[in-house]
């Protein structure tokens, strides 16, 4: 995994990568429209949409629903961007600074609301789990990968910086050969022990959330989920680490010898 160059924010950088994580760049907030669009989009609908489904008393079908809508619009959206012609057709619009922008303000709503809408799911399915485990275990277990899942996110995404986090080389089309002197391929921290800790361990805060709730249609969705950052690491993603930064890495160990 490369790693961004360091930046200075006036805010805690855990602050900054916390949010950033959900959802809401504030190293990346400016005063004007699309800013000011993108937080008004962020911020109420992650409020509103848990309300809608408390108090309208919404139930499995309305979950299923919107987690499907979710779904189709984060991964068939990276597809679309990261993997596809939808990349070109932005740039070409708007050139790569503005087309940066608008691409990481919709994954960060996109990102978040596939989170919330497994949330919902769990919370409108709780108790639905039958085989007779106990609520102290399950709720204990999930308690504990929730915990662990959100320290390994947290910590890789704090070793290798938001814009690795938001796929801006991969939308770029760039790799070590553009990037800053200062950049490195990552092999601390957890990527010690693994190659891809945020989609591994970091997908565990999902599960976690559906043992609290006891929900198996929370747990279904949480696989769900996982198969498909997997499947899109896989077909697109690995093949771009691969070309531009391992190839670089390789380049650079063979000229040095």
């Amino acid at each position: 995994m490369k790693s961004e160059s360091p930046k200075r924010h006036s805010l805690p950088a855990l602050v900054v990568t916390v949010l950033g994580m959900s959802g809401l760049r504030l190293d990346r907030l400016r005063l004007d429209a699309l800013s000011v669009t993108w937080v008004s989009v962020w911020l109420g609908s992650t409020i509103a949409v848990p309300l809608i489904f408390d108090r309208l008393g919404l139930g499995t079908f309305e979950a299923a629903v919107y987690l499907t809508v979710s779904f189709v619009v984060y991964y068939g959206g990276l597809t679309l961007f990261l993997g596809h012609r939808g990349r070109n057709w932005l740039i070409e619009r708007l050139g790569p600074k503005r087309s940066v922008r608008w691409f990481e303000a919709g994954l960060g709503i996109a990102f978040t609301h596939q989170a919330v809408s497994q949330g919902v799911l769990a919370s409108v399915t709780r108790d639905s789990l039958g085989f007779g485990v106990p609520a102290v275990i399950t709720t204990s277990v999930g308690l504990a990968a929730l915990a662990v899942a959100l320290l390994v996110k947290i910590w890789s995404t704090h070793i290798v910086g938001l814009d690795v986090y938001y796929y801006r080389d991969m939308f770029l089309q760039r790799g070590g050969h553009t990037s800053h002197d200062s950049e490195e391929f990552v092999e601390h921290g957890p990527y010690r022990w693994l190659s891809n800790p945020m989609y591994g361990v970091g997908n565990l805060s999902a599960y976690g959330i559906a043992l609290v709730q006891r929900s198996w249609l929370g747990l279904v969705a949480s696989a769900i989920a996982q198969i498909c950052i997997y499947a899109f690491y896989l077909r697109y993603e690995r093949p771009f680490v691969q070309r531009y930064y391992l190839a670089d890495e390789e380049g650079s160990a063979s000229q040095a010898a």
